[in-house]
């Protein structure tokens, strides 16, 4: 305690809260509690009072703070780049093997629909029958190739929409080989003129 405050330049005066005092320096107003479980927090060393105050930090620890700081940046800025470096390959990994690789399958497909049409309508078309077995031969290549486009395009992961047109165009497909089906019946009975 305290025996003299006037002897270290230092008086007590009470304040407006009961239980605390006021500690009053020429520099430094400290407002202190008078509880057991605050203690007055005053450095006595040799009957003379200073205040407590932050000690200095040696360069030595500054330099060392600094360092901590710029690796815990570095390690921020690093998981977040992994991150974003890791969501961009899911990005690119969904684009090629799903989205465009769909895309192609899909342009093949309708490429060689296209000439298994022009297929057959030349064999409806033609009056030669080597022309009619050279273009028959070609349909068939052309409808295996399709298939397997076909089963390639359908292991692909699709949509409720995608799903939706995939239906859709296996409709048209069965009323297109029905079709076909009875040109090439009329045909092959000699009804060209319906052909």
């Amino acid at each position: 305690m305290i025996e003299n405050p006037a002897s270290c330049g230092v008086f007590f005066r009470p304040n407006h809260a009961p239980g605390a005092m006021e500690y009053v320096n020429a520099k430094t107003r400290v407002f202190m509690r008078l509880s057991w479980c605050n203690p007055i927090l005053i450095n006595i060393h040799s009957n003379r009072c200073h205040p407590m105050r932050i000690p200095q930090l040696q360069t030595g620890t500054k330099i060392l703070g600094a360092f901590a700081l710029v690796s815990a940046a570095i390690v921020i800025m690093s998981i977040v780049s992994l991150w974003r470096m890791q969501s961009a390959d899911a990005v690119t990994s969904d684009l090629v093997n799903n989205k465009l690789a769909r895309q192609q399958l899909t342009s093949e497909l309708l490429g060689l629909v296209r000439l298994n049409g022009v297929r057959a309508i030349s064999i409806a078309r033609s009056d030669s029958l080597e022309a009619g077995d050279y273009f028959q031969g070609q349909l068939a290549q052309g409808e295996k190739e399709a298939a397997a486009l076909e089963s390639r395009l359908g292991k692909l992961a699709t949509s409720a929409g995608e799903h939706a047109l995939v239906e859709r165009v296996n409709l048209d497909k069965v009323a297109y080989l029905k079709v076909r089906q009875q040109v090439f019946q009329a045909k092959d009975l000699g009804k060209t003129q319906d052909v």
